[in-house]
């Protein structure tokens, strides 16, 4: 039995963008804009201060599954990036950035004297936008591929050269089975492990038809013709039609004319008047 396992971390205080001049110095010369953990600059809060009082943690497999879809429809807007940020936490590429966190203001003489403790890691704005970029051309290969235009090898190399030097296997024994837990350690490789395994699984994903987001079409879960990701979108819906059905009837439209805009039946148009 193989199973994924991930705990990532997301800082409770939020994130920011912080240019390379700001209030934390950033050793790059490109000036480039960074992730920051906290959303005000005086919460210098770093990977070397992971205390339970400023981070959450989540597992991505169990409680968000769909993450690297959601990642990949990102694109290159930076508010989109924090939000995602928010709810995910920190990306973590392979190309880490080095970010004073401990020391604000240095001068020439003393920046000369920095420890290693003084550094945690942090990506700029450049690498996440790359690094969805990645995703989402891997995705959009995967289309092709089950559409049988292209051939799979590229998307396989693709797989394998994103997942190098990050998951790695655990044996666990868990009631009596032993199980193989693939552990992941960085939200990038989270990322790419869910899209390896959507892969691998051959899983169908449809757009939410009220949140507009991804969920899986399981079929022991989920009907092949399901619209909602969840109950209560599905309720967010109902109600959303039935306001905007009155609304039209108070506009004086026709009852065939109201269903066929909002996709129902004429008896359930009625119930929903009260007619």
């Amino acid at each position: 039995m193989l199973e994924f396992h991930a705990t990532l971390l997301v800082c409770k205080h939020g994130y920011r963008w912080e240019q390379s001049e700001g209030p934390i110095p950033i050793l790059d010369p490109l000036r480039r804009t960074y992730l920051a953990p906290g959303r005000k600059p005086d919460k210098l809060l770093g990977a070397l201060s992971l205390i339970d009082a400023h981070y959450r943690e989540y597992d991505p497999f169990r409680q968000h599954p769909t993450m690297f879809l959601e990642f990949a429809a990102l694109g290159d807007d930076a508010d989109s990036i924090l939000g995602f940020a928010e709810k995910y936490g920190e990306l973590l590429v392979d190309n880490k950035s080095f970010v004073l966190t401990n020391r604000v203001g240095l001068t020439n003489r003393e920046s000369d004297k920095i420890s290693p403790q003084d550094y945690a890691y942090f990506n700029s704005l450049d690498e996440w936008i790359g690094s969805i970029r990645g995703v989402a051309n891997a995705v959009e290969l995967w289309k092709q591929v089950e559409a049988g235009e292209v051939v799979s090898s590229e998307l396989d190399e693709t797989i394998e050269a994103r997942l190098a030097g990050g998951p790695f296997i655990r044996a666990n024994r868990i009631a009596g089975q032993l199980v193989l837990q693939v552990e992941v350690n960085t939200l990038i490789h989270a990322i790419w492990a869910q899209f390896a395994s959507a892969v691998a699984g051959k899983k169908q994903y449809r757009e939410c038809d009220t949140c507009r987001k991804p969920f899986e079409l399981t079929p022991e879960i989920t009907r092949s013709d399901r619209l909602f990701c969840s109950d209560a979108c599905r309720s967010k819906s109902y109600r959303r039609r039935k306001s905007a059905a009155a609304k039209m009837h108070s506009e004086g439209r026709k009852l065939r004319e109201i269903a066929r805009e909002l996709g129902t039946d004429l008896e359930t148009l009625k119930r929903w008047l009260g007619e």
